[in-house]
């Protein structure tokens, strides 16, 4: 959309949520791994569409970003996306948990995968910006962009 097509619209703002088209599934068609993490957040649904991507006030969130779903002793968790899922009317993320140590010579984090898939809503991660990995040597890493407020 160009700028003008923004100043005669009848907002300035795009839309909190943005999704592509998508087919519905029924939930016993996804893998054993996608319905444990499914039936364990959102019991009662038996249909679900995963998406390529949801955009939600203007943060883009797709298939293989890194995002922060939680803090231990003071660093923070990271999680992989895998997939983003509408469940109930609901965007959810399916995420991989990485666990990770903080390498002083790159100021990041050395992140290794889990393999525990679980769903977390955009709304409940610790922070909104999905961060890409990088390769260093043969290690993945995660590189934050900004400061995180860690509560105590």
């Amino acid at each position: 959309m160009s700028f003008v097509s923004y100043l005669s619209s009848h907002t300035y703002f795009t839309d909190e949520i943005c999704i592509p088209d998508a087919d519905v599934v029924d939930i016993n068609l996804l893998s054993s791994e996608y319905q444990l993490a499914v039936n364990s957040v959102v019991p009662d649904t038996c249909e679900a569409s995963v998406l390529s991507y949801a955009t939600i006030n203007g943060t883009r969130y797709s298939s293989d970003m890194i995002v922060v779903t939680g803090f231990l002793s003071g660093l923070p968790e990271f999680s992989q996306i895998v997939d983003v899922m509408l469940l109930s009317g609901k965007i959810f993320l399916l995420v991989n948990g990485l666990k990770s140590w903080y390498c002083e010579h790159i100021r990041g984090f050395f992140v290794e995968s889990t393999g525990n898939l679980s769903l977390i809503e955009p709304i409940h991660l610790h922070d909104y910006y999905p961060l890409s990995s990088y390769k260093y040597r043969d290690r993945i890493c995660v590189i934050l962009k900004h400061f995180l407020y860690i509560p105590w």
